[in-house]
């Protein structure tokens, strides 16, 4: 039931994505429009307005790979955001049925990854070391059993008499040029794996067109790991000094953040673990996410670390995708010119 006098419609909004959204919250109710005086059924109160403002705009906004949005909504900020001419009327709209203002947002830079983790990896040599040491020695740890069942995908293979072979799902002797991956770098390897066939699919980037082998594979002996997925209970006074910050962003980012996870891996490493369990870059859209993601070190199929249970062709059948509207990040030429104007330099003195 609403919890106020409903104050529009959805055909009071033009924007299709915004009106999906804001669908979600209407309620049913006969008559016509107070807005748009249109007969509609489906109409929102001004609390299910403001929650579709902030599920759009804010939640819509979260910028890939950090805990940050774009947009924040409050009845104070008196600076409205600008947004594209298809948007820009239902935000104008929704701010004046509800108080709520649309405004650009500014994060804390932890919001980005800027934690004091982050700087002392930054710095590299002794205080990178033993930022990694730290990780790792306030990160949980679990064990991976004989009986567990892992996957690891190959695409388009030459599937002769060779397939069935373990050095076929091995990482590439140190002879084979190859590029490093998160958790390796091109003096030591790193096997793959997972206990989610999707999620192989997923980490492969995997198209219909593809020739899909997996391969089954059962550790022979109990993998000791780091278990990076799962929450570090030590954590700092503000989010600056919390690891859970640091650790998130690095297992969802690309770019520099890939040295810092090959420099835990080797501390890792170093200090006996067989390998590390990690979030998937996938698990940020991923929601019941609960599969394993594993990077066990060295060729585990050629050292009989685990073993190949079976090999089969895997046929994709059905592919879907969950999805949210939110705005489109607009910058027009404008607001352009002001953001790449160096702070405090005129036009004139610029040119």
């Amino acid at each position: 039931m609403p919890n106020s006098t409903g104050i529009a419609c959805l055909a009071c909004f033009s924007n299709h994505g915004f009106r999906l959204v804001a669908e979600k919250y209407a309620y049913d109710h006969q008559g016509s429009c107070p807005q748009c005086s249109i007969d509609s059924s489906h109409k929102l109160d001004v609390v299910a307005l403001r929650q579709a403002m902030i599920d759009f705009f804010v939640t819509g906004s979260y910028l890939v790979e950090t805990y940050a949005s774009a947009y924040q909504v409050n009845d104070s900020n008196p600076n409205s955001a600008r947004f594209d001419k298809t948007l820009s009327r239902d935000a104008a709209l929704s701010s004046r049925l509800t108080g709520l203002v649309v405004f650009d947002y500014g994060p804390p830079m932890w919001r980005f990854g800027a934690t004091n983790h982050y700087y002392a990896f930054e710095d590299g040599g002794a205080r990178r070391k033993q930022a990694a040491q730290s990780v790792i020695s306030a990160a949980k740890k679990t064990d991976i059993r004989p009986g567990t069942m892992l996957y690891r995908v190959r695409l388009n293979p030459i599937a002769d008499e060779s397939i069935v072979t373990p050095s076929v799902f091995d990482p590439p002797p140190s002879n084979i040029k190859r590029e490093a991956g998160r958790w390796d770098d091109l003096k030591s390897s790193v096997l793959y794996v997972a206990d989610d066939i999707e999620l192989c699919l997923h980490e492969c980037r995997t198209t219909i067109s593809d020739e899909i082998v997996v391969a089954t594979l059962s550790p022979t002996r109990t993998l000791k790991v780091i278990d990076l997925s799962s929450p570090i209970e030590e954590t700092g006074p503000t989010p600056f000094d919390d690891q859970n910050v640091f650790v998130g962003i690095m297992c969802r980012s690309r770019g520099r953040w890939l040295d810092y996870c090959r420099e835990i891996s080797r501390e890792a490493l170093a200090a006996g673990y067989d390998g590390i369990r990690y979030a998937s870059y996938y698990a940020q859209s991923k929601h019941d996410y609960k599969s394993l993601n594993l990077a066990i070190f060295g060729r585990p199929l050629q050292d009989g670390v685990l073993e190949l249970k079976s090999v089969n062709r895997l046929r994709i059948t059905d592919m879907t995708y969950k999805y949210d509207f939110g705005p489109v990040l607009y910058r027009d030429s404008a607001m352009q010119s002001e953001i790449e104007r160096p702070l405090g330099k005129t036009s004139s003195e610029m040119s």
